[in-house]
């Protein structure tokens, strides 16, 4: 039997929020779309959830 347990620290011990939006930001302009990490908050976050 496969025993697991999954721990869920985002936002709680680490905020990977800033990070992965900055990253995604970089990825769409080297795509050729230029966007800022402001862009990404703002066409990819859940509405109604807001990055600080």
């Amino acid at each position: 039997m496969a025993k697991a347990l999954i721990f869920d620290f985002d936002g709680v011990v680490a905020d990977s929020e800033v990070l992965a939006n900055t990253v995604l930001a970089e990825i769409v302009t080297e795509l050729g779309v230029p966007t800022t990490v402001e862009d990404s908050y703002r066409a990819y976050l859940v509405p109604g959830i807001r990055a600080e």
